[in-house]
């Protein structure tokens, strides 16, 4: 999602923002009994085409037949909503997201957060919730959450700095700076209380060159080699 056609620099469009807001309460309210995460976490299509094939070796009727179509409709509006919810946030700019989130908890006295938690999977509901805040403020609790607990889970903090550099949407300087703000430490201090050796010593090098492309080496590269007396000094 962070990685996909995402509106980031639009203008904020307040009646589509109250048009949203208000088809997002809807999708959140109907079913009360029923959450996505019955078919988007634990139910595939092939698993619900498996279990009506295994309906109709028992029972080979009509009713079995039933079975299979009501499941295979049960399916597709359950992931017909899911995308419904991805494209409504994906075509709003962070600021109109934002803008959505307001006017939800003023209309409806809920959280939209609270709202989608209640209805959504663990994987969906924590994809969502990297729309609902800005990317780099996401990206900076998710490095904070790897490191958190007994051993700093490094698997997810590759992924997530090896997918950051300065081009990146957000980038790498964007999540540093989120992070010092949100947990008053530096990002590369975090890393150092909670990671070592060459994995420590490559993210950090990773991040100060994103911080400083030029590592102070900005005296040499503006030089004049036609006139400078010593170029071998240069490349030291």
């Amino acid at each position: 999602i962070l990685k996909g056609k995402r509106n980031w620099t639009g203008p904020v469009d307040k009646k589509r923002a109250a048009h949203h807001a208000e088809r997002l309460h809807h999708e959140c309210t109907k079913n009360m009994f029923q959450n996505f995460h019955e078919v988007s976490d634990s139910v595939s299509v092939s698993e619900v085409f498996r279990t009506s094939s295994s309906r109709r070796r028992r029972r080979r009727d009509a009713t079995s037949r039933r079975w299979r179509l009501h499941d295979h409709a049960r399916v597709s509006r359950y992931r017909s909503a899911q995308d419904r919810i991805v494209d409504w946030l994906l075509t709003s700019p962070p600021d109109e997201v934002k803008l959505i989130q307001e006017i939800y908890e003023s209309t409806y006295n809920k959280s939209l957060k609270k709202a989608l938690e209640a209805k959504c999977g663990k994987k969906f509901f924590l994809a969502l919730s990297a729309l609902l805040v800005p990317p780099e403020e996401f990206l900076a609790m998710r490095l904070e959450k790897a490191m958190k607990g007994w051993g700093a889970d490094d698997k997810v903090l590759i992924r997530i700095l090896g997918g950051l550099d300065h081009a990146s949407k957000p980038s790498m300087l964007q999540v540093a700076d989120a992070y010092q703000r949100k947990y008053t430490r530096t990002l590369k201090d975090a890393l150092r209380a909670n990671i070592k050796g060459n994995f420590l010593k490559a993210a950090t090098a990773w991040i100060s060159a994103l911080e400083d492309p030029a590592q102070h080496l900005e005296v040499k590269t503006n030089v004049d080699v036609d006139t400078h007396d010593n170029l071998d000094a240069l490349l030291d």
